[in-house]
């Protein structure tokens, strides 16, 4: 056959196909997003989870286990678990799931992850995790999808602890190394990278995972201003911009898209330094600003409405949460007698230092400190980088009575550790608090743990180490033509968004 011949042949094959109605190829959907800021350690796994630090890691991996609403552990990579003795726990793990490259998921990665946890190099790489290095004693291989995990102590809740731990593909992580590794991960989620530079990371879909894709392929684009991200999504650019205001909702309508809340797994507080001589060490005067502040005004103007006031320093999302518990309500009558009952009828003045580079968190205090002014206490902020905050916290020497601050977590107790007389210096201290959390840290099972964190969550509500803000709320838009974009403790479900032909 001649090539004209064979060239004639195609095309008439074609064109037979299309006479009988053959359907023409799907056209490729690729979901393009507008991201903040490329991730610190890039997709190196052991990462913490909140966004958008956790950005790419939520697509690539999965955890052994993923925490709902409620702080209840559900399966992830660890299909079961099961607590043998107090300080020995099995997990089966899900059968028939496999690596981007094609490795066969095992123990031996489990085995693997959690090893290298439980290294000094391990605890210093991730910030979440460092619980889990300390937590485990040993780790062994039963068969290829038995784990058994040996704890140094007891830890009822071991499986809400396990949600930290996302597993690489060991084979290619010994290859690559550490370092190597952040830009070519290879897990077991849906997406896979294909290519990587400062700006723009694009994945394409893993059609044989566990948790198949809906679309083809991701696009991330780092666009660090968010002017510029809400830009490029009112320009067609953008299907998802990521880290959006509530002020762009119009723009963002526009645009045929939507503002999406996206709740994190973190609450904002203004911490008081009580170990700091100062009229704040009064329990009184600490619910009294909590009284003074009109914290549902306050999110509603800056927040679009699109989250509660906290009634503890936790979340729905976290173990321990206290259901039972109120957020106080705004009355500024009470806060103004409590003022008078600890001897300030006057009011008083104190000063906090403030990371102002955070989005939006000068409008909130500045809020704060209006609300606190009409009950008579000045409140001075002091623009201050959050390294030095964080150099405060930890080595002490506090020059203000104040500092904007977060807990951040699944577990409930162990931000305990850092707003308690067990820290070292500690900012804040209640001895009352201490038998609390030592009943919490020691109860033998899952419901005795709940119970006694609840109980330290209510005492702490009662005498507030701070002032009680808000669990963050974070916002995205979203193009009209995606749907199934769910989020559950500020992790999406990256396999489960569809997008519509443009």
């Amino acid at each position: 056959m001649t090539l004209a011949s064979g060239t004639f042949r195609a095309a008439w094959i074609g064109i037979a196909a299309m006479a009988l109605g053959a359907t023409p190829a799907r056209a490729e959907t690729v979901l393009r997003v507008a991201a903040q800021q490329m991730p610190l350690y890039q997709a190196l796994p052991y990462n913490p989870v909140a966004q958008p630090q956790a950005l790419f890691v939520q697509m690539i991996y999965d955890p052994l286990t993923v925490v709902g609403e409620g702080g209840i552990a559900k399966p992830g990579l660890a299909s079961a678990w099961t607590q043998e003795s107090a300080n020995r726990w099995v997990l089966t793990l899900r059968p028939g799931v496999r690596f981007s490259n094609g490795e066969a998921f095992t123990s031996a990665a489990v085995v693997d992850a959690l090893t290298y946890l439980m290294t000094p190099e391990g605890q210093r790489d991730s910030v979440a995790s460092q619980d889990i290095g300390k937590t485990i004693e040993r780790v062994s291989a039963r068969d290829d999808l038995t784990v058994e995990l040996v704890t140094r102590s007891p830890d009822p809740i071991l499986p809400v602890h396990l949600s930290f731990v996302r597993v690489p593909a060991p084979a290619a992580w010994r290859k690559a190394g550490r370092s190597g590794f952040a830009t070519q991960p290879i897990g077991t989620g849906p997406f896979a990278v294909t290519s990587w530079s400062p700006e723009k990371v694009s994945f394409r879909a893993v059609r044989d995972s566990w948790r198949a894709p809906k679309v083809d392929g991701i696009e991330v684009n780092i666009v660090t201003d968010p002017v510029a991200r809400t830009q490029a999504f009112a320009s067609g650019v953008a299907d998802i911009a990521m880290g959006v205001t509530p002020e762009d909702r119009a723009t963002i309508a526009a645009a045929q898209g939507r503002l999406a809340p996206r709740p994190a797994p973190n609450v904002h507080f203004l911490a008081f330094v009580t170990t700091k001589e100062s009229p704040l060490r009064d329990a009184r005067v600490r619910r009294a600003l909590n009284y003074a502040v009109d914290k549902s005004g306050l999110i509603d103007a800056f927040l679009a409405g699109a989250i509660e006031p906290a009634s503890q320093i936790s979340h729905r999302g976290a173990f321990g949460f206290n259901e039972a518990l109120a957020p106080y309500p705004y009355d500024p009558a009470k806060a103004r007698a409590l003022l008078k009952d600890a001897g300030f009828p006057n009011g008083f003045a104190f000063t906090v230092v403030l990371d102002t580079a955070a989005s939006g968190v000068v409008d909130w205090y500045q809020g704060i400190a209006q609300n606190l002014a009409a009950i008579g206490v000045k409140m001075t902020i002091r623009p201050t980088p959050v390294s030095r905050i964080t150099e405060y916290v930890l080595k002490g020497n506090w020059p203000v009575e104040g500092f904007g601050w977060t807990f951040a977590g699944y577990d409930s107790l162990l931000g305990f550790r850092f707003r308690s007389c067990a820290m070292q210096p500690a900012y804040t201290c209640d001895p009352a608090l201490m038998p609390l959390i030592a009943a919490a840290a020691e109860a033998p099972t899952e419901a005795a743990r709940r119970s006694a964190t609840e109980a330290a969550l209510a005492a702490e509500r009662d005498a507030p180490p701070g002032i009680l803000l808000w669990r963050a709320v974070n916002f995205d838009a979203l193009r009209n033509t995606v749907s199934g974009y769910e989020v559950v403790n500020d992790i999406i479900a990256w396999d489960k968004i569809s997008l519509a032909p443009r």
